[in-house]
């Protein structure tokens, strides 16, 4: 993933060993949590970059009851992984 300004400066964020889950939002986590509408969010004058080695699955093949099927769970175990953020610079 590559984030750069209107100038072309900014990060390139690699994995170095497995894929990774890259998201960028133009508010916080705070922000997010506590507005009921998106209208209500004031828009940050900073990127949020979260960075995930991996992400428990969201549902499973129903929207009442099944949970994430089980090729999906993630175990209760320690998990590494290695990015590199790398500088961007103009051209």
């Amino acid at each position: 993933a590559q984030f750069t300004n209107k100038q072309g400066d900014g990060i390139r964020l690699h994995a170095l060993s497995e894929p990774m889950s890259v998201a960028a939002y133009n508010y916080s986590i705070e922000t997010m949590e506590t507005a009921k509408y998106s209208f209500e969010m004031d828009r940050s004058d900073h990127l949020h970059v979260h960075v995930d080695h991996t992400q428990f699955g969201i549902g499973g093949v129903n929207s009442w009851n099944y949970g994430p099927l089980e090729k999906y769970l993630l175990s209760d175990n320690h998990y590494h992984y290695k990015f590199r953020i790398l500088p961007v610079l103009a051209k």
